[in-house]
């Protein structure tokens, strides 16, 4: 092995050593509509599971059948924000006092014909 291909892979071998776990909450956009899909996290725009099929592939709401779901979100997020050894005097620390938001949804299908929607 040459020695440019050996410290190659010594670099890559300590920066993936050094690196950390990253975890998100998915930010504004939802992983999937309705439960189904924000259990398999989005991988049911091929599946059609429930009523919610149709926000995420309009085309699969025929597969739907006729059909209400209904469905209520516990959404939990830890917020917090800091602010230290700044150059300026505004230094702060602030944590939400909101922190369990109930998110209802709730879906409609039905069947105007065998090939529509």
């Amino acid at each position: 092995m040459s020695p440019k291909v050996l410290r190659r892979a010594v670099v890559f071998l300590l920066a993936s050593l050094a690196s950390g776990a990253a975890c998100a909450g998915g930010g504004y956009f939802a992983l999937g509509y309705g439960p189904i899909a924000r259990q398999m996290a989005g991988a049911t725009t091929a599946v059609t599971g429930d009523a919610f099929a149709g926000a995420s592939n309009p085309g699969k709401l025929v597969f739907a059948g006729d059909r209400q779901d209904l469905g209520l979100e516990f959404f939990m997020p830890h917020r917090r924000i800091e602010r230290s050894d700044s150059a300026t005097a505004y230094d702060f620390h602030s944590v939400s006092r909101n922190s369990l938001f109930l998110i209802p949804e709730g879906a409609y299908s039905r069947q105007l014909g065998e090939r529509m929607a």
